[in-house]
This record gives C-alpha cells, sequence and structure tokens, in this order.
C-alpha cells in the first residue's frame, strides 16, 4: 500500500519567524515554498491544510500579529493561517504532515459522502458518516 504524500515529507528542523537560515532549517511556509514548485505542488494545498488548521485550532477572526511582528488574517488567508499555526501555536512538523494527509482523506472522500448517488448506499451498509 502507497503511503499518503505531505509537501512536508522530509521537513526536519523548524525555525520561527523566518523562511529558512540556510542550514537546512525551515519554517512550514518556507518548507512549502522551497518544495512547491519542483514538485508541482499548487497553493490550493495551503489552503486546504489552512482550512483543517482552522476547524481544529481557535485562531483569530481579525488582523493580528505573531511574536515576529508578521500581521497576519489567519482566518481569511491559507498561508497567514500556516504562518500563524507555524509561529504562534508552534505546531511540529509532524503535526503539519498529519493536518495534510487527514485533510487530502478527508477531500478524496468528500465527493463520495457527498453524492446523492452513493449516500443510500453508506447509510444501507451501516458505514457511519461523519460531517466533514
Amino acid at each position: 500500500m502507497n503511503k499518503i504524500k505531505s509537501i512536508w515529507d522530509g521537513w526536519g528542523k523548524q525555525l520561527f519567524g523566518e523562511l529558512f537560515d540556510g542550514k537546512g532549517g525551515f519554517c512550514a511556509i518556507g518548507w512549502y515554498d522551497a518544495n512547491a514548485r519542483h514538485l508541482s505542488v499548487p497553493p490550493e494545498v495551503v489552503e486546504r491544510v489552512a482550512s483543517a488548521i482552522r476547524k481544529q485550532y481557535v485562531l483569530p477572526t481579525g488582523r493580528c500579529s505573531d511574536m515576529y511582528g508578521n500581521s497576519l488574517y489567519p482566518s481569511h488567508d491559507g498561508f497567514h493561517a500556516v504562518i500563524y499555526a507555524n509561529n504562534v501555536l508552534r505546531l511540529k512538523p509532524e503535526e503539519f504532515r498529519k493536518i495534510d494527509r487527514e485533510s487530502q482523506i478527508g477531500a478524496a472522500v468528500r465527493p463520495l459522502v457527498d453524492s446523492d448517488d452513493m449516500l443510500p448506499e453508506f447509510l444501507e451498509a451501516g458505514i457511519p458518516v461523519w460531517n466533514m
């Protein structure tokens, strides 16, 4: 069975308040920026992960600043939500990977659950359908 891949696979040394340090350290967005182009990862990935972060954590609803002087609007901007999760919530690289993988599964299953054709089959089979 193939493992679900994450844009944050391989990210180890975490930084706060800067994209990268030239010594192998990155913040979450720095790692994404460094890898997205050569892995052909669209910016929608950040929006999907940001949406999952917003569902799991309480983020400010208005403009805020992190302790590094970044002006953020995490409830409305996906990149800002990821920066906030890195710099303020201090989510670890493995937590970003977990959120990314779980949100990929949710995105893949959602069309099946939302489909009028498939829902009766789920219910008839006794498979629980959660609000995703």
